[in-house]
């Protein structure tokens, strides 16, 4: 196996005996792979309404795109390959070490994940490896819920007045007749039910193995629903009598989505970081890797941290009202432009939000950056507007600094860094989940009051 470490927009080199232009064809290999027959969208929840292309760039002109996550390939005739793709802002080892992914991951359970069919599901500590099991173990059931819940024959032993079976003579002999009792009868009874291995393996996931916080809705309820029609017939099951009892796939036509969700509830329970090849090395598994867009990620961070607070103090989303966006004329046709965020009061576009994944924007701004938010800033008519993006630091930082649009100087924006935390593990995961809840706070106050104050 060989291990490749690649982060977002940077650009490829070459690593250990690969060189780099062996990295790139492997990823471009990949891309060739990542079609629409060959992927699956998971999309969480129904915020993730945008469509993406039935293809995607992993890398251009030798440079990591947006995507991040973890590739584990098998190229026909050399050796397996494992890529993981992580956001740039991991090579600083503090920040790598400390527990921002976890804080995000937590934030960002709207987003969109993708599931790639016939990769292999990686090693992923850096990626929350039990949380990213849990958002496929949702999306599965979820699949499947269109078909209820499933149900199979089962032979079950009664004992009782009814006789809605066959008649077991030998015990009904040993049980009744032989003990003084006329009144019952001993038979067995064949019918469908939901009272299943297969109900006790999604429960046993559900109930031991994965963070519940994770689930939908709909999910959670499901579960939960089955839970209490088999409360005490799936408790008693041992977790290896569960594994035998589904160690067959299902193939039932009406059925078949029930399958994934059979494996990948087999792969949490084993508690296995599924490699290249089966038994006797052969590939007879089916699995996938994790990939996510980091820019829609980071939008989404934003929209669940810093936004949310902004919320909380009167705003609102100004297209939750009026679904607007400014059209650019370049001459043969209107170019839609959209912010991230626009949010008002009073059915008034007030403030305006580019979230970027622009770490250097620290240092310098970007040109088209800038374009971008001047058209946003006089299409909608706004005096304030500012750019979202984060900076690592060992503490916030408040944006005081603001810039002017000459000769239009009622127009003003700010550069709003949002710190990422340099400290590695010296922080709890509480205490660190309470610094970016505290920093959401404090920012969203800045910036209410420098709003007010420029009325």
């Amino acid at each position: 196996m060989k291990y490749i470490t690649l982060y977002d927009y940077t650009e490829v080199e070459s690593q250990g005996d690969l060189k780099k232009e062996d990295i790139i064809r492997y990823l471009e290999e990949i891309e060739n792979r990542f079609s629409s027959k060959q992927r699956e969208i998971i999309q969480i929840y129904a915020e993730c309404s945008s469509i993406e292309p039935d293809s995607i760039k992993i890398v251009k002109n030798g440079c990591v795109q947006q995507y991040v996550g973890v590739i584990q390939y098998q190229p026909i005739g050399r050796e397996p390959v494992q890529i993981k793709i992580l956001p740039r802002l991991f090579k600083n080892k503090k920040v790598k070490e400390s527990y921002f992914l976890n804080y995000l991951l937590e934030k960002t359970k709207h987003s969109k994940f993708y599931l790639m069919k016939n990769f292999w599901v990686s090693d992923l500590q850096e990626f929350n490896y039990r949380d990213l099991l849990t958002l496929t173990f949702d999306y599965y059931v979820q699949r499947s819920m269109s078909k209820g819940y499933f149900s199979e024959y089962r032979n079950f032993q009664q004992n009782d007045m009814k006789l809605a079976g066959k008649l077991e003579v030998s015990r009904h002999i040993k049980d009744n007749l032989s003990q003084g009792t006329s009144t019952r009868m001993a038979y067995s009874q064949r019918r469908q039910t939901v009272d299943n291995y297969f109900s006790y393996l999604i429960l046993k996931v559900f109930n031991e193995e994965i963070n519940t916080d994770f689930l939908s809705n709909e999910t959670y309820i499901y579960l939960k629903t089955l839970q209490s029609q088999l409360e005490f017939s799936y408790r008693d099951r041992t977790l290896k009598e569960i594994l035998i009892a589904n160690d067959r796939p299902i193939h039932h036509p009406y059925y078949q989505s029930f399958e994934e969700l059979r494996r990948i509830s087999i792969y949490i329970l084993q508690n296995k970081r599924i490699g290249i090849g089966g038994k006797d090395g052969k590939e007879d598994k089916k699995s996938f890797s994790f990939l996510t867009n980091m820019n829609q990620l980071w939008e989404v961070f934003l929209d669940q941290t810093l936004m949310k607070e902004l919320r909380k103090t009167g705003w609102h989303d100004f297209r939750d009202k009026k679904k607007v966006y400014h059209e650019v004329e370049t001459g043969d046709h209107l170019l839609k432009m959209e912010p991230d965020f626009v949010l008002g009061k009073n059915d008034e576009a007030c403030i305006v939000f580019d979230a970027k994944n622009k770490p250097r924007l620290s240092e310098s701004m970007d040109r088209n950056d800038l374009y971008q938010l001047f058209t946003y800033t006089y299409g909608y008519g706004v005096r304030h507007s500012g750019i979202v993006y984060p900076k690592v630091s060992r503490e916030t930082i408040l944006p005081n600094k603001e810039w002017r649009m000459i000769p239009h100087d009622d127009k003003v924006f700010k550069k709003i860094p949002y710190t990422i935390l340099e400290l590695g593990n010296s922080l709890s995961k509480e205490k660190t989940f309470k610094f970016y809840d505290e920093q959401n706070q404090r920012l969203s106050s800045h910036l209410i009051d420098w709003i007010n104050n420029h009325g």
